[in-house]
């Protein structure tokens, strides 16, 4: 099971039929392989808290990372 992310629907669409080419490359049943939609939510009490929370999640994040949410 992998859990990703993508930005437009053709990137999660490359993004599947990679992952899903790659099971078949090592001999894998490609339907094994459960591929989901994650995602983050933050709270806060007010929306402001929940943005600089968010704010403070993304300076967690290293350079190389943070400018490829589809890495892979």
């Amino acid at each position: 099971m992998i859990f990703c992310t993508s930005l437009t629907l053709p990137d999660a669409q490359a993004f599947y039929a990679d992952v899903k080419g790659r099971m078949e490359r090592v001999g894998r049943d490609r339907d094994h392989l459960k591929v989901l939609p994650g995602v983050l939510v933050v709270v806060g009490d007010m929306v402001e808290e929940a943005r600089a929370k968010k704010a403070r999640l993304d300076a967690l994040v290293p350079p190389p990372k943070a400018a490829c949410r589809t890495c892979r």
